[in-house]
């Protein structure tokens, strides 16, 4: 039987897997090679019209870092209204939902053992039979179709904390007119770092965040006290794809603008011709004194776009490296300099940035994307993020020392031996975006393309809710192999709760052990991924960070039981 969780006076329905009976997959593939534009074509708005953005009269604003809002006595309480606000970017008056009023939320910070009360508020407008999208799955409320929205939750992006209840539970539905308590409690051994927040409803997860909610979540503490780390300016740089259609506003992923050009779909990014925002800004100014070393903390809060991120000169050429010290907001226990950071949506990267010794302006750029490294297999060509210019007394600042950083690692690598005995999780986990009749017969095997007329996006050929959950055991640890099937050059792969340990090639081309929450994991490899269960049971979910895949059934229910124990259903 279905169940509401209430809360005088609040009800919010917690969905369960009985919601999921009538889970008939619809034909998805107009989403996939959109259809020539038909005669009910909006005329755009002045300032929306799909065209480059002048960022010299739009952007080089100062860069400001986002409202923050910090724990006090082991507590940080706080409110994020859910609300249509209105924003002039780009020379577009927008028409948007967002939290508070902003373009971006208010940076959270917390310490290890702090309890985060956040009462979100759902003032979207109410329910109405005219408009099935924003409580319900489309007119015909059919499973994988996106909707909800204007039905809204609170995901923890990357935090380490219990799924159930009214902590992280991305199950839980809070439809309009409706708060919500949240109270998420920190585990004191929570690993410091950068971590964000944003709105994980299904169905409405890709059309909120690209709206702008979302926000980045810091835990206080490790890298924060290192004695060449504690003092650095620091900037939190909130990227944001933005994908307002041609009248200002996201409210459908269908597209009623000319050419047919809609908020999602392989390449619909680059037609619109918008720009990557930085905590709601285009191209924010950045002021440091030769030689001065910032802290920047990259989130990717966007959903498509491949972000390579390189500081360059005015005439293109690579300058100073970005030397990492954490990843998806876990300490490394080393700096690793790189001439240019990957962000897929969902990553995280902190990095400490020299300014050259040169006075003069510089650009941190998104870099040209080849089609064989980009999210959809398709060139991404290069854009300006923010401008920085070098000027004034030159300083004399040192980057940490190994031995500095190599004690504040976040997480306890597995050994060689350790990974050696680790049993294999009880199927691999295959991202796969195909027709139905395509699907390999087992999970990573071979893929071939048929007429593609019954298009499913979906985790081992099941789109979400025709599966049972991924059952695991707490106290336990597994291998997984990880791999994408299908249509799609590349899904980026997220799970909540527990990180994972994978190797990667370090900037001196050697294996590096790293610990992260999301991955993109490309058709042309698999990935092999080690992961511990601990401290917490419940069920939550593992799906690929295009968010619009995940709106539309790329997404598994997991659920973490106690030793001896298995709820099945």
């Amino acid at each position: 039987m279905c169940a509401y969780l209430t809360r005088v006076p609040i009800i919010v329905v917690l969905l369960s897997l009985c919601a999921f009976a009538h889970s008939d997959t619809a034909n998805y593939y107009d989403l996939i090679a959109k259809p020539e534009a038909t005669e009910q074509v909006a005329k755009a708005k002045p300032g929306c019209e799909y065209k480059d953005i002048n960022i010299k009269k739009y952007g080089l604003q100062p860069f400001q870092n986002p409202e923050v809002i910090s724990s006090k006595n082991g507590e940080l309480v706080t409110t994020l209204s859910v609300e249509y606000s209105n924003h002039n970017i780009g020379g577009c008056d927008t028409h948007l939902r967002t939290y508070n009023g902003k373009m971006v939320g208010p940076t959270l910070r917390l310490k290890p053992g702090d309890t985060l009360r956040v009462k979100l508020q759902n003032n979207m407008p109410p329910c109405d039979p005219k408009y099935p999208d924003r409580c319900g799955h489309g007119k015909d409320n059919v499973m994988n179709t996106p909707g909800n929205f204007n039905v809204t939750n609170l995901h923890t992006h990357g935090f380490h904390v219990s799924p159930a209840g009214n902590s992280d539970n991305v199950l839980l539905q809070i439809k309009p007119g409706v708060e919500f308590d949240y109270e998420i409690k920190v585990p004191p051994n929570h690993p410091s770092g950068t971590f964000w927040y944003h709105a994980h409803v299904h169905g409405s997860t890709a059309l909120q965040v690209s709206s702008g909610m979302a926000g980045a979540l810091i835990v206080e503490g490790g890298l924060d006290d290192a004695p060449r780390i504690k003092d650095l300016e620091e900037k939190v740089f909130v990227f944001q794809q933005v994908a307002y259609d041609c009248s200002g506003v996201i409210e459908s992923y269908e597209s009623e603008c000319a050419d047919g050009i809609g908020a999602f779909g392989p390449g619909e990014w680059e037609k619109m011709k918008r720009q990557i925002l930085i905590n709601g800004e285009i191209a924010p100014t950045i002021t440091m004194r030769p030689g001065e070393i910032q802290r920047w903390r990259f989130i990717h809060a966007g959903v498509r776009e491949t972000i390579m991120a390189r500081v360059e000169d005015t005439r293109g050429y690579a300058q100073e490296k970005l030397h990492e010290i954490a990843v998806d907001g876990l300490a490394t226990g080393r700096l690793d300099s790189w001439a240019k950071v990957e962000l897929q949506p969902g990553y995280r990267s902190d990095v400490l940035f020299r300014a050259p010794k040169k006075a003069g302006e510089y650009w941190l750029m998104d870099t040209e994307t080849a089609a064989s490294l980009s999210l959809h297999g398709i060139i991404e060509p290069a854009k300006k993020l923010a401008r920085i210019v070098v000027t004034g007394n030159p300083a004399t600042m040192d980057l940490p020392k190994p031995e500095e950083l190599a004690q504040l690692k976040a997480m306890k690598d597995f050994t060689a031996k350790e990974i050696a005995k680790l049993p294999e999780t009880k199927e691999p986990m295959m991202f796969y975006l195909g027709d139905r009749n395509d699907i390999p017969t087992t999970p990573c095997g071979e893929f071939k393309k048929g007429k593609g007329s019954d298009i499913i996006f979906s985790v081992n050929g099941k789109p979400f809710g025709e599966a049972p959950p991924r059952e695991l055991t707490l106290n336990t640890a597994e291998k997984w192999t990880l791999c994408t099937r299908g249509l799609a050059s590349g899904h980026p792969f997220h799970i909540h709760v527990n990180p994972f340990q994978l190797a990667r090639l370090g900037p001196d081309g050697k294996l590096q052990n790293v610990w992260r929450d999301t991955l993109l994991v490309r058709d042309s490899r698999n990935e092999e991924i080690y992961t511990r269960y601990e401290d917490y049971i419940g069920e939550f979910v593992l799906h690929c960070h295009i968010l619009d895949h995940e709106d539309q059934g790329m997404m598994e229910l997991v659920k973490i039981n106690l030793e001896g124990s298995s709820n099945h259903h």
